[in-house]
């Protein structure tokens, strides 16, 4: 078993190479820093938020399987996020 320490190493190793990806990936296609910044930031704080709240609803032992599939997750709550605000926009 791992300890908290290499798991903790092991998410931010992961976070940083998605952020530099990303980061890197608005410079090319020459994204404004401040929006890019501002979506960065609500993207973060709302996948922070997702998982505290996943794990605050089914307790710690849903820790090993929300990080094994947060990316799912995540996708899926963008997905039906993003088909709500469209079927609003059409609708009205």
């Amino acid at each position: 078993m791992h300890s908290p320490a290499d798991r903790a190493d092991r998410l931010f190793a992961r976070f940083y190479r998605r952020v530099l990806l990303f980061t890197l990936g608005a410079g090319v296609l020459g994204l404004a820093l401040i929006p890019f910044g501002m979506a960065s930031a609500v993207g973060r704080g709302a996948r922070f938020f997702l998982v505290a709240k996943l794990v605050a609803a089914a307790g710690p032992r849903l820790v090993p399987q929300v990080e094994r599939y947060i990316e799912f997750i995540g996708w899926a709550s963008v997905v039906i996020v993003l088909s709500g605000v469209g079927w609003l926009t059409l609708a009205h």
